[in-house]
């Protein structure tokens, strides 16, 4: 709450007492539901439309601004779980559908995007296509739209025209390198095929590469130890192998030094080295080069109220355990 608040008395309304102001705000809030109906004129009558209305009432008697505020907060709440899908109440078989139902992935698009990367000459040209594919499967999408769409990324061999890509355009350009390098680690993450694609083309040892080209790039550096993750939560023991060679679990040593304070760093990082204790050998030669030191760095987030940081000092507290000599 702000100073103004707390200065705030019912003898000196700062902000006035204008039925005027009330009902034009009560009217843009009207307009944009009834905008929101024609747009979705084919849908029955919906029971969160009577409490909409209810709240929209309670809003019309106050007749200052500073009144209805909370009612305002609770309107909102009300469509943001409607539109959303927090508190599911009944509804209409058709509103179900409308509001719930994931686009469908559009084949041709991706394709095009594909074949625009393919086909690129320029550094202009080939951002141009990682930002459009970028967008397609970051994780402002919902998790099923990302998983479709990447799933027929891989599917349009996508994964190579990245590889490819990142192996031939790197050296021009950081930027495209940390979308490149993040469109691989969204691919890994969502289909599982992408890692095995990936590994065979070797993509590994070109992405620890780029990572040590732009050795001062967090993004480029943490995405690359995310990428490392991804790729050995994976039962295929062979992959396993290919991720825990020397060049790797040093580069993700290296890392993990480097950031210390990075929740994010630790947290991939510890993950990376649980998913490939079992590789056969691998604990005791990197207990020989100091692992445990570098695995209790995140331990330092016990007491942390911050999600991701609890969730690095967990993953490093298993990961310590895995390795110490027992």
């Amino acid at each position: 709450m702000s100073d103004e608040d707390d200065n705030y008395s019912e003898d000196e309304d700062e902000y006035g007492d204008d039925d005027g102001e009330a009902d034009n705000m009560y009217d843009i809030v009207q307009n944009e539901i009834e905008q929101r109906r024609k747009e979705k004129e084919k849908l029955e009558h919906a029971p969160e439309d009577d409490v909409i209305n209810n709240v929209l009432r309670k809003w019309k008697k106050n007749s200052s601004i500073h009144k209805f505020v909370d009612v305002f907060k609770n309107l909102h709440a009300e469509i943001n779980q409607n539109m959303q899908g927090g508190d599911r109440r009944k509804r209409t078989a058709e509103s179900m559908v409308e509001l719930e139902r994931p686009l469908e992935v559009n084949e041709e698009h991706i394709n095009q995007m594909l074949r625009n990367l393919r086909n690129s000459n320029t550094i202009p040209q080939v951002m141009d296509v990682f930002k459009s594919l970028h967008a397609q499967i970051n994780q402002n999408a919902s998790l099923y739209r990302r998983k479709e769409t990447a799933n027929k990324i891989v599917e349009l061999e996508g994964v190579g025209a990245i590889y490819s890509a990142l192996k031939d355009w790197h050296g021009q350009s950081e930027e495209f390198s940390m979308f490149a390098i993040r469109s691989l680690v969204n691919l890994t993450y969502l289909v599982e095929k992408a890692k095995t694609t990936l590994v065979r083309l070797g993509g590994i040892k070109t992405t620890i590469s780029v990572a040590k080209k732009y050795s001062e790039n967090y993004i480029v550096r943490s995405n690359a130890v995310g990428l490392l993750r991804n790729i050995s939560k994976t039962d295929d023991n062979e992959m396993k192998e290919e991720v825990a060679v020397d060049a790797c679990t040093d580069f993700c040593v290296e890392t993990m030094k480097d950031w210390p304070d990075d929740a994010y760093i630790q947290d991939a990082g510890c993950h990376y080295f649980i998913n490939i204790s079992t590789v056969t050998n691998i604990k005791a030669n990197l207990r020989r080069r100091g692992i445990c030191t570098v695995l209790a760095i995140a331990i330092k987030f016990l007491d942390s109220d911050d999600e991701r940081e609890k969730a690095a000092c967990n993953a490093a507290q298993v990961a310590f355990d895995n390795y110490r000599a027992k």
